[in-house]
């Protein structure tokens, strides 16, 4: 699924929305594209929850509070798969940019919140590494606490060039190499992060764009940007799982 760079650059973090019911219809259409995702992915068992604000309500120590969050994706996996966390980064996040185009507002929810508070059907040995709030934005932002927070994550604004590691020749070399390398790391300039991070870049080794961390690498944080690489890209490509995951020109 491709997304421009404008699309991408409507996706924020939505953490007040309102009260009104998502219509059967787009329901039917988030439900579908999430089965489309666990039937081609193993280890990922996606799931939608709809009117339930008992779970969001109670995460009140990740970062902002929530007002009328309703909604959430639970992206459940197999940890016993590989790179689980990290397809379930990247799948969820092309499963909320359809959930932005339909007019939607989303919020990624990870650290410090209750896994036994989501209705989310797991097997002992399934995972709930984070959840995705979705809604109807509300008109008017959080005030207090959650204004403060959402201010906080968007303090800076970051560039194409932020999201390169590497000197000036070698990203020099890397727009020279592909053309479009700007549009990939704007589209990761609009990335949400789980961990409220943003950490993760990509380099030239050789000739071969790759992905890497500034920090310690969070496997959903990873996925995500990895998408957002791919989505507007003028060309078919695909990343290579891993932290140090090899573009691949197909």
């Amino acid at each position: 699924m491709e997304h421009s760079l404008a699309e991408l650059g409507k996706r924020h973090s939505v953490r007040n929305y309102l009260v009104e019911p998502i219509p059967e219809e787009l329901r039917k259409r988030l439900m579908a594209d999430v089965t489309m995702v666990n039937s081609h992915e193993a280890g990922l068992n996606m799931q939608l929850v709809f009117d339930d604000p008992d779970p969001l309500g109670g995460f009140r120590h990740s970062y902002g509070m929530f007002r009328n969050a309703r909604n959430y994706l639970a992206p459940v996996v197999d940890p016993t798969f590989d790179n689980a966390v990290e397809r379930a980064g990247y799948f969820t996040q092309q499963w909320v940019m359809g959930a932005v185009c339909a007019g939607l507002g989303t919020c990624f929810i990870s650290g410090t919140y209750s896994s036994s508070l989501v209705k989310a059907r797991m097997e002992v040995y399934e995972k709930l590494p984070f959840i995705v709030a979705f809604g109807y934005s509300a008109e008017k932002p959080v005030i207090g606490i959650g204004s403060l927070m959402a201010k906080f994550a968007h303090r800076k604004k970051m560039v194409a060039r932020d999201f390169f590691q590497g000197s000036d020749n070698e990203y020099a070399k890397a727009r020279s190499l592909y053309p479009w390398l700007d549009t990939g790391l704007e589209g990761m300039a609009c990335a949400p992060s789980a961990m409220n991070r943003r950490e993760i870049r990509v380099r030239l080794n050789g000739e071969n764009l790759e992905t890497c961390s500034q920090g310690e690498c969070n496997p959903i944080d990873l996925g995500i940007a990895k998408y957002n690489f791919i989505a507007p890209l003028p060309v078919d490509a695909e990343w290579e799982w891993g932290e140090n995951g090899k573009l691949v020109i197909l």
